[in-house]
């Protein structure tokens, strides 16, 4: 029955972001060819992985977790697609941001960027902790509530990632 989930889940994502898509694969071309990888790729992980998120308001949408509860499947199949699903759409983004920016070199003659490998990694893990943190809190609290939950936890860290520089600056003049 996952594979149903995958399906609901694939078409609502593609008819909902038609438009999106040739945005993002727009930009991706144009931040790579500049130069820009690390943009191109947090950009496009980033946004897939929001629009994977998204499915939950979709499903939620009328009443829809009512009707899709009375299907042949357990709450955990849920979960595990909503995470499985990021997750793919995480790695099918840097894999598609990797390969643009590797073609935008060999076209334009530039050396392939050595840190990208790393950004690349880095960024998929970025992608999958927003997911472990968002995910939870949309299950929790709902889509509506949990993403206001979720935008007061991005401004709380926010707030302690500007203290901790401050506090870091203060004690360097110190010395």
């Amino acid at each position: 029955m996952m594979r149903g989930l995958w399906v609901k889940d694939l078409k609502l994502m593609w008819a909902g972001n038609k438009t999106v898509v040739g945005i993002l694969v727009g930009l991706t071309v144009w931040f790579s060819c500049l130069g820009k990888a690390q943009m191109a790729l947090g950009y496009v992980v980033i946004l897939l992985v929001f629009i994977s998120i998204g499915t939950l308001k979709y499903d939620e949408f009328n009443h829809g977790l009512h009707f899709l509860f009375t299907l042949p499947f357990e709450r955990k199949e849920y979960v595990r697609e909503k995470y499985l699903l990021g997750i793919l759409m995480a790695a099918a983004g840097a894999a598609f941001s990797f390969l643009v920016n590797f073609a935008c070199s060999v076209i334009m003659q530039r050396p392939i960027d050595d840190t990208l490998f790393v950004a690349v990694v880095v960024i998929f893990l970025i992608g999958v902790l927003m997911l472990a943190v968002m995910l939870p809190v949309q299950f929790k609290f709902g889509a509506e509530k949990g993403s206001i939950v979720t935008k007061l936890l991005g401004i709380g860290i926010a707030g302690l990632s500007l203290l901790a520089a401050n506090f870091s600056a203060d004690s360097e003049t110190a010395v």
